[in-house]
């Protein structure tokens, strides 16, 4: 089954991508395609595991607005580490709280399980796609991570064991009247 999808993702990147010819050649689905197989036979991918190898595959077109994300299912849950942060220099600051309540708005993270953030950049910047420190995302980086060296605004710093929490958006629909 997820072979199928993975070849049909591949297709779809080729051929109907508004960018399919300016990119060209600039993907390698066949080592992508090698772990889906060899996961399969071993009976050990999952929809998570999945997700996670196109959404590498995906970065090779170096396209931000590429998204892939499995359908919401009561069998599939979706996490996220319950906060958001930007990067100043060599620093991640916590900018925007949705679940994670130890942190405050304002800290900083200063290395993930041990490795500084200067680190971080280097060995995640495919994932982080921007050269520019403050147009980063780092939500799926910290994602991969077990513990983050927390400075708050007194400059204590503090280990933290990063939790998974269930994502929930609830849409908002308001109209609000300018003045």
């Amino acid at each position: 089954m997820y072979t199928e999808i993975s070849h049909e993702i591949v297709d779809i990147m080729h051929h109907d991508y508004s960018g399919c010819i300016d990119k060209n050649g600039w993907d390698n689905p066949k080592e992508y395609e090698k772990e889906i197989l060899e996961l399969e036979k071993d009976n050990k991918l999952t929809t998570n595991r999945f997700t996670e190898i196109i959404r590498d595959y995906l970065l090779d077109f170096k396209d931000p607005y590429i998204i892939f994300k499995p359908i919401k299912s009561d069998t599939q849950i979706e996490y996220d580490n319950g906060f958001r942060v930007r990067r100043y220099e060599d620093k991640l600051y916590i900018r925007t709280l949705t679940a994670e309540a130890r942190l405050e708005i304002g800290e900083a993270i200063i290395s993930l399980d041990q490795i500084p953030i200067r680190e971080l950049v280097h060995k995640h910047q495919r994932e982080l796609m921007d050269s520019i420190a403050e147009r980063e995302e780092w939500r799926n980086i910290i994602y991969k991570y077990k513990v983050a060296e927390v400075m708050d605004n007194e400059g204590n710093v503090r280990l933290l064991d990063l939790k998974k929490y269930e994502k929930t958006y609830e849409p908002q629909h308001t109209i609000k009247k300018s003045k």
